[in-house]
C-alpha cells in the first residue's frame, strides 16, 4: 500500500511540474531581419515598465567582432512624461564593425528571478 501512494505521489509531482513549465517561443511579431552597412549604427527599440521591475536583457554569445553593443538608454515615452512608474522605451545602440550574421536575442524578464521570461524578441542581423 506505502508503494502505491508513492508511485501515485511522485506521478501526481511529475504531473503538476510539466504543467507549470512554460515554454519560452519567440514572438512571431518580434522576429525580425535587419541589414546593416559595415561601419555603421543601428539602434533597436523595446518597450518596457521598470518600475514592475521588469526590463530587457540581452542574451548575446556571438562573435563580438561583427557587432559591438555601444550603450543602451532610457526614454520615457511622451504620453506617460508625468505619470510615475509609466512605460519607457529602452533604446539599444550597436555599431557594425565587420561582415557576417549575428542574432541578437532579447528577453524580457525581472534579473532577479529564474523563472522563464514574460517575452522575447530574435534580430537576425547580417552586416554587408
Amino acid at each position: 500500500m506505502k508503494q502505491l501512494v508513492s508511485i501515485i505521489f511522485i506521478a501526481t509531482l511529475l504531473f503538476t511540474i510539466s504543467c507549470n513549465k512554460r515554454i519560452l517561443k519567440f514572438n512571431p511579431d518580434k522576429e525580425k531581419a535587419i541589414k546593416v552597412m559595415k561601419n555603421k549604427q543601428f539602434t533597436l527599440s523595446f518597450e518596457s515598465t521598470p518600475s514592475s521591475g521588469y526590463n530587457w536583457v540581452l542574451d548575446y554569445n556571438s562573435d563580438s567582432t561583427i557587432i559591438e553593443f555601444l550603450q543602451k538608454n532610457i526614454k520615457k515615452q511622451q504620453k506617460d512624461l508625468n505619470l510615475l512608474g509609466g512605460k519607457v522605451n529602452e533604446i539599444w545602440e550597436f555599431k557594425a564593425n565587420n561582415s557576417g550574421k549575428v542574432n541578437l536575442i532579447f528577453y524580457y524578464k525581472r534579473n532577479w528571478e529564474d523563472k522563464t521570461p514574460i517575452d522575447s524578441a530574435l534580430y537576425k542581423i547580417k552586416v554587408k
